[in-house]
């Protein structure tokens, strides 16, 4: 039975769960989970606009993030560069992760404080550390940061204390006994190594609405609705023109230049300069497909493939917004 397409909207919150093959450790020693760490932090400095809970577990990893950029490019450069490190560390070869992460898109709210808690807890339910307090100093998790702490991972802890309160030590609290709460009630997921179902967050917030839509989103059905509707809007083929001319016009303006010149095959430095930013944020901020940039900035394909590749125009990229 063929596996469903990835629901991939930048600028949304995914949780995120990838597993060691055949539930084989991923994490041997220290080493390892800094490497994993080092590597997060600057993917999420180059392509997320916020890490709101990470747990990392001897065979598993857990993330809350929203991406700036596409998610596959996110989990890309994660993934594969700490696979290439694990088994040159380790002299494997072969896949390290189990089958291709598992992703669900987060409605804010009931549905992203219960994510929050689940993935925190982890090392409590599987027994790594003794306890909520213990939680506190286990650093491959983001509970610490938010509850204060210094770390090494750029957690948007202020984003997340703000959904309990405005003054941090008064959500400290809050969060607090929100994940004692948590601890006292009976998991009904599945072991914490595999994916978290949708079903299980509905029933945390007793929305049995929720997921009945669609098992690839964490929310209830005005927010799966509204996802769809994006989805299919992207895939349009009307409305990715629409998008392509307005993207063109608005990085001829941000650049000075005209639309004539930016779309024409010059080599002009301040020209290729604007066409690298155009195809880099049409490819990976409103995915649009590589042919019909290259076909519009007048360049290959192979072009458009290159710039993406070696991230050229990703910095000024980020300029140019069309919402």
């Amino acid at each position: 039975m063929p596996r469903e397409a990835r629901l991939d909207i930048a600028g949304l919150t995914y949780h995120i769960t990838c597993r060691g093959i055949e539930r084989k450790a991923i994490f041997i020693d220290e080493g390892d989970y800094r490497y994993f760490m080092r590597t997060l932090c600057r993917v999420v400095a180059e392509e997320v606009d916020a890490l709101y809970a990470f747990c990392l577990m001897p065979n598993h990893v857990h993330l809350l993030i929203k991406p700036r950029t596409a998610l596959a490019t996110c989990m890309r450069r994660l993934l594969t560069s700490y696979a290439v490190y694990f088994n040159k560390r380790y002299k494997r070869a072969g896949h390290l992760f189990q089958n291709r992460y598992a992703s669900a898109l987060v409605q804010s709210g009931p549905y992203f404080l219960e994510l929050i808690r689940y993935i925190h807890l982890n090392p409590v339910r599987a027994g790594v550390v003794s306890g909520i307090d213990s939680l506190t100093s286990y650093r491959y998790t983001g509970y610490s940061a938010l509850m204060g702490r210094k770390s090494t991972v750029p957690l948007a802890a202020a984003d997340v204390l703000l959904c309990f309160a405005n003054n941090k030590r008064h959500a400290r609290l809050l969060l607090k006994a929100f994940m004692y709460e948590g601890i006292s009630k009976e998991h009904t997921g599945s072991d914490t190594s595999s994916h978290l179902k949708a079903q299980t967050i509905a029933d945390e917030v007793n929305d049995s609405r929720a997921s009945m839509i669609d098992k690839r989103i964490l929310g209830d059905s005005s927010f799966a609705d509204e996802v769809l509707r994006k989805i299919e809007e992207k895939r349009d083929p009307v409305a990715q023109e629409t998008r392509l001319k307005k993207l063109i016009e608005i990085s001829a303006l941000y650049f000075g230049i005209s639309t004539h010149d930016l779309c024409s095959a010059t080599k002009n430095r301040r020209i290729a300069k604007a066409r690298a930013a155009t195809i880099f944020c049409g490819a990976k901020r409103y995915l649009l497909p590589p042919k019909m940039l290259a076909d519009a900035l007048g360049v290959k394909p192979s072009t458009v493939y290159a710039i993406l590749r070696t991230r050229k125009g990703e910095h000024e990229s980020r300029n140019i917004v069309l919402e």
